[in-house]
């Protein structure tokens, strides 16, 4: 979207902005109402204090537009509630429904010279911070998505994330930047998904693993949805670790490649993407250009990149998280091979401690799915005073092979086979999820405790 002070000022005089297709829950919006938005938004953030963080509304469409606006504004922008309430004193305000300016809160504090956008952490291992990114961050990372990608004005990208969390955010910015046709499902998202896959022809859709889990499910039974899923040119999936046995599922159902890819938060988000060309089953492909990956001796991730966050926001400061040599520590267990592809394992504080044995929980769930007893599992650790106390919970989805008491009996076998101790079994129908998708181990870890 060519979105210019010139055109935000003439309103709807000018004619050669360009402006990529728009659907929003399965409508397409009239470039006029785009034209007409960025208008009345401008003109309510003029005379905002240079510091004053806008705060983005849950609708969709004001916030896409929204976003650019403040920036040309020389406002920095807040992707959601949660990223600026962390930080009450610092100067905000919040954009309503319909693009108008609320009341004025906070005290005028300068962020620091080219503080663009804030964006709440999943906070899925922990407490959510709110990160700091840098107008450059914004443009280097949709620069090198839409390379890895190869999606321009001909594609049709599907997007059932949320636009305020930072894959969705950078999605996004292909629209505002690169002229890439967007269909926005934020409503029934499951229900939206499969409108537009069986309406329009889709060229490429980000999902997490647990969509793409039903999609694949309902697809078996629907021979649509199935042909619709095999046109795809691009089936992306991100947010959380890839089960081989899904990505194996997908092919053998719908004849695709799941492109998987890595990122976080505070990389911008994204650091390693599969694409065309760049593919290798069980890894998330090569790092983007311009950006750096290494492993250390205890298998932790460290990425360098252009869009690397500019630290947590925490009170009225922003605290710097990279080290001296520009590397940040992401947390992530992963491994590089000798052709520079890069796979994850998990967190690594996620990583259990029994009887001395250090084992990632995705391995176990790895197991677990692949004996067949189940149709989503999630393993957790509670520890006890000792190692010798400590306890593996599994999670479970039964699933409609064998008896549950010859599951049970399945699942403590694949639990052994990594040298675990006592195992704690629960049965459940659903697991807790976070708005990104993936499952909310900290609200089963607290459930246990």
């Amino acid at each position: 979207m060519t979105c210019t002070h010139r055109f935000l000022d003439k309103g709807l005089r000018v004619t050669k902005a360009f402006i990529a297709p728009l659907w929003i829950n399965g409508v397409r919006v009239p470039r006029i109402d785009i034209l007409r938005l960025a208008r009345d938004i401008r003109g309510s953030l003029k005379g905002l204090h240079q510091d004053t963080v806008v705060v983005m509304p849950k609708n969709p469409l004001v916030s896409v537009i929204a976003r650019k606006v403040a920036l040309e504004c020389g406002l920095p922008y807040a992707l959601d509630y949660g990223s600026i309430q962390r930080s009450p004193d610092v100067r905000h305000v919040y954009l309503d429904e319909h693009g108008n300016v609320g009341l004025s809160r906070g005290w005028s504090y300068p962020l620091q010279d080219d503080c663009a956008r804030l964006v709440s952490t999943s906070g899925s291992t922990g407490n959510p911070e709110t990160v700091v990114h840098s107008s450059h961050a914004i443009a280097f990372q949709a620069r090198v998505l839409a390379e890895r990608l190869g999606v321009g004005a001909e594609s049709n990208m599907l997007l059932p994330i949320p636009v305020s969390h930072a894959y969705g955010a950078s999605v996004v910015e292909l629209w505002l930047n690169h002229n890439v046709p967007l269909i926005i499902e934020c409503g029934d998202v499951i229900a939206g998904t499969l409108r537009s896959l069986l309406e329009r022809r889709i060229s490429t859709i980000d999902v997490v693993p647990s969509m793409l889990q039903i999609l694949v499910k309902l697809s078996r039974r629907n021979t649509d949805l199935r042909a619709a899923l095999s046109r795809l040119d691009l089936l992306n999936v991100g947010g959380d670790v890839l089960p081989l046995g899904l990505a194996n599922e997908v092919e053998r159902e719908c004849g695709q490649k799941v492109f998987d890819g890595y990122g976080l938060s505070e990389a911008g988000p994204n650091v390693a993407i599969s694409g065309p060309g760049v593919y290798k089953k069980g890894t998330v492909g090569l790092p983007l250009r311009g950006v750096e990956v290494r492993v250390d001796a205890r298998d932790e991730v460290y990425v360098r990149s252009p869009s690397l966050l500019s630290g947590y926001l925490r009170g009225t400061n922003v605290v710097k998280q990279v080290n001296k040599d520009g590397w940040l520590r992401t947390g992530d267990l992963g491994s590089i091979d000798s052709e520079g592809y890069l796979s994850i394992r998990g967190r690594s504080k996620s990583a259990i401690i029994v009887n001395g044995k250090t084992i990632a929980p995705f391995e176990v769930e790895e197991a677990a799915r692949a004996s067949g007893v189940c149709e989503d599992v999630a393993v957790i650790c509670t520890r006890g005073q000792s190692q010798l106390s400590d306890r593996i919970h599994v999670f479970f989805i039964p699933g409609r092979v064998h008896t549950p008491q010859r599951q049970v009996e399945i699942l403590k076998d694949v639990v052994r086979t990594f040298g675990a101790g006592p195992v704690v079994l629960h049965r459940i129908l659903s697991f807790p999820r976070l708005p990104s998708g993936k499952i909310d181990k900290k609200a089963l870890k607290e459930s246990v405790s």
